[in-house]
């Protein structure tokens, strides 16, 4: 198969992967959420979705530290409102105020 195709194959494959995943976290399922951003990031180490899907999946289940880290690390690759967005909550959640008011007006 020629490398264009396999690219493109890759795409398509990740693309229907992080639907599944956003259907999965939409769902409560977080240990399938999981499983799928972790087979996301190890086709694509700078999917910037598949980061932001495990950093709400950490403050959903009350790891906000680990959020944070998640959310800093896709801004950095690409930084969206929506990836902003959800680092405002993440900063609220650790009384990092100043941090989200930052956040708040970056997003």
């Amino acid at each position: 198969m020629p490398a264009h195709s396999e690219a493109a194959s890759d795409n398509s494959n990740i693309s229907s992967l992080h639907d599944q995943a956003l259907a999965a976290y939409r769902a409560g399922r977080h240990d399938t959420v999981h499983a799928l951003a972790a087979q996301i990031l190890t086709l694509d180490g700078e999917h910037t979705g598949a980061m932001h899907l495990e950093g709400l999946l950490a403050l959903a289940t009350g790891q906000p530290e680990v959020a944070r880290h998640w959310l800093e690390r896709a801004i950095q690759l690409g930084p969206e409102a929506n990836l902003y967005n959800t680092l405002y909550a993440i900063q609220l959640r650790l009384g990092d105020h100043d941090g989200a008011v930052d956040s708040l007006r970056k997003g």
